[in-house]
This record gives structure tokens, C-alpha cells and sequence, in this order.
């Protein structure tokens, strides 16, 4: 898989081929101070992390992802995993980042689009 897949109720928004995907995590723990003073760090796990960047994006799959991720909350992501093969998970998606508005030939499109996704799960 070398596309992602952005799904919200009944609407999928399947994303043109990465440029650039990087998959990564940050790590989620607890630290607790004891009485000694000393602190103690429990490690909870690490939550997915993903930065997919594109050179163009079509105008049309720009509009309709600002549409799409207005809605909030969590998305069902699917995308590739270089540990898993294709995955997919629940993930928050802020608004993306966009460079220079062009027209390449007739066709209007985005250039230097970053999407940056971080999973609900802790694994």
C-alpha cells in the first residue's frame, strides 16, 4: 500500500501516492514523585504517530479533506506500516499544512501538503 485511506461515517477519502510517509510514536507515560523525593516514570506504551507529505495535491482532494476533518474527533486511517504491512487504526487529524496554490496544465492543485495523524490507542 502506498496510498492512505481516510474514513468518517460513510465517507472514505483515498489520498493520491506518498511522497514521503514517516510512522513513528511518542512515547505516553506516567511519572509519580514518591515521598523520598525520588521519581518514578511508568512506561504506558507508545501512541502511533504518522507524517505523509505530498509534492501536488488536486484542489478537489484538498476541498474535500478540509471538509472531511471539520467534522472532528477520530478518523479510521489505513496506511502502510513498515513493522505491519498495511494497517489502519483511529487517529486525530488536524487541518493540513499546505504550501503554493497552482495550476499544473488546467488542473488546480496544492503543493508541499504534510498531514500529521496521532492514534487514539496507546500500544
Amino acid at each position: 500500500m502506498d496510498k492512505i485511506r481516510i474514513t468518517k461515517s460513510n465517507t472514505t477519502i483515498e489520498m493520491p501516492r506518498v511522497r514521503a510517509i514517516k510512522v513513528g510514536g511518542i512515547a505516553v507515560t506516567n511519572e509519580v514523585e514518591m515521598a523520598s523525593g525520588k521519581t518514578v516514570k511508568e512506561m504506558k506504551g507508545f501512541r502511533t504517530t504518522i507524517t505523509a507529505e505530498w509534492d501536488w495535491l488536486p484542489a478537489k482532494t484538498m476541498t474535500s479533506l478540509h471538509t472531511l476533518l471539520r467534522l472532528g474527533g477520530y478518523f479510521k486511517v489505513e496506511y502502510p506500516d513498515p513493522a505491519e504491512g498495511d494497517s489502519f487504526g483511529m487517529f486525530s487529524i488536524p487541518p493540513p499544512e499546505s504550501g503554493v496554490f497552482k495550476f499544473n496544465g488546467t488542473e488546480p492543485r496544492w503543493h508541499g501538503v504534510t498531514l500529521n495523524m496521532t492514534a487514539q490507542e496507546v500500544t
